[in-house]
This record gives C-alpha cells, sequence and structure tokens, in this order.
C-alpha cells in the first residue's frame, strides 16, 4: 500500500475521533472524553480550534475532513467512484444534522412557566388530597393509603421527567456517552489496521462449494449438552422426590 494512502487513513481517524469527542463534549459540558492521540496533526490548527466555541468546533472540523477527502481525490490518493464518496459526504452530513438536533434538546429547556404550574398543581394535590380522602373515606388506614400512593405517583413521574430531561452528562441516568466515546476509538484503531485495509484472499478451488459441516457440528454439539443438562436436571429432581417420600 502506497505510504500516501496510510498518511491518509491516519488522518482521517483522528480527525473523526476528534470530531466525535467534539461532539460529545459540546452536549456534555465539562466531561472529560478520550480521542485518539492528535500528535500526529498540526498543533497550530488545533489551538486555533481551540479558540472558537463549541458548535462551530464541529463545523470546522468537518470542513478539515471534509477539504482532506477533496484534496486526497485531486490527488489520486482516494480512487473510489464517485457514489461512494458521495455517499461518505452524505453520513457525515447527516451525522452533523443528529447533533445539531441533540443540542437543541440541551439547549431549549422545559418552558419555566409550565414547570412553575406543575409545581404548585402538585402542591395543591398533596394538601389536598388527605383532606378529600378524610372526609370521604371511613378508616384512617383506607385514607392514609389512598393519599400515600396518590400523591407518591405523581411526585415519582414528576421527578422522572425532571431526571431525562437533560440526558447528557456523567450521573447514573444519563447516556454512556464515555463508553460510546471508547468504543469509536476501537473501532477507528481497528480500521486503521492492515487486517481491514483488504479482505482476506480466497484460496480454495473454483469448483469448491460451500460447506455448512462446520455449523451442523456446532449445532449438533449444542443440542447434546443441552440433552444432558435436561437429563441431568431431570434425575436431580427425581432423586429430591424420593428423599422426601
Amino acid at each position: 500500500m502506497q505510504p500516501e494512502v496510510l498518511v491518509f487513513q491516519n488522518q482521517i481517524v483522528r480527525l473523526v475521533s476528534l470530531l466525535y469527542a467534539t461532539s460529545l463534549t459540546v452536549l456534555a459540558e465539562g466531561m472529560e472524553v478520550h480521542t485518539l492521540d492528535l500528535s500526529s496533526l498540526n498543533q497550530a490548527a488545533l489551538g486555533a480550534m481551540e479558540e472558537e466555541r463549541g458548535s462551530v468546533k464541529i463545523e470546522l472540523i468537518m470542513q478539515w475532513i471534509q477539504q482532506s477527502i477533496v484534496d486526497h481525490i485531486g490527488a489520486g490518493v482516494v480512487t473510489a467512484p464517485p457514489p461512494m464518496v458521495a455517499r461518505v459526504f452524505n453520513e457525515l452530513s447527516e451525522g452533523v444534522v443528529h447533533i445539531s438536533s441533540l443540542q437543541k434538546i440541551k439547549d431549549v429547556p422545559f418552558p419555566f412557566h409550565y414547570a412553575q404550574m406543575l409545581g404548585m398543581m402538585l402542591l395543591s394535590y398533596t394538601f389536598g388530597v388527605p383532606v378529600m380522602s378524610a372526609y370521604l373515606l371511613e378508616t384512617m388506614w383506607g385514607a392514609s393509603a389512598t393519599s400515600f400512593l396518590n400523591i407518591f405517583i405523581l411526585w415519582c413521574v414528576n421527578y422522572l421527567s425532571v431526571e431525562i430531561e437533560q440526558p447528557f452528562g456523567e450521573r447514573p441516568n444519563d447516556l454512556p456517552l464515555k463508553q460510546e466515546m471508547r468504543h469509536m476509538n476501537e473501532t477507528l484503531v481497528m480500521l486503521a489496521k492492515s487486517c481491514a485495509r483488504r479482505a482476506p484472499a480466497y484460496e480454495g478451488t473454483s469448483a469448491e462449494k460451500p460447506s455448512l459441516r462446520a455449523t451442523f457440528s456446532l449445532a449438533m454439539q449444542l443440542q447434546a449438552a443441552t440433552s444432558r443438562l435436561r437429563e441431568s436436571r431431570s434425575s436431580l429432581s427425581s432423586g429430591t422426590s424420593e428423599g422426601e417420600l
């Protein structure tokens, strides 16, 4: 493989890792994520990127990736057919659009007036239900149980909505953004390996037909193991019943 192709691959995987990490940090401010090693990229350009605000960083990195692809197409490094290259640009654009949609969830809060009214209604319900339960129900235990269950359920629904209003962060119920970043880096590292650059060569003969012998053998082994497990369970259950008798 030509050295120019390897340079292009190493540049793209680092820029994609940087794009993904920047997108996650824009959604979850203050969260630390790890990218691939960026020391091979131009540090002056990375320093200029850090001076921009969050959403502008995403657009800048996106521009770098697109410009790199276009430059390497002109240099003859990228020789893929035009429809495939157009698909790459389309996927990148869709990813940035999805990030913009997620950013709207983060930046647009639940309307304050609705939240204020819901709080007032919950407080009125909290103090009103015990009075009505005591008036309508005959026993103290019935009134107490009815009031507790109704008030408890409504407050739980309210706190659940507050918890999922901002799903980006490091709280226990937030989305696993760090795990997604780790998975992305592992995928990029795998794509940069030599084993991913070419498909395995076929070393059989032209007359050789596909065989399912290994699959059938594995299925038969699993079936036999399942049968033995069922027999052992039945023997144990029969022995237990005999001991009880």
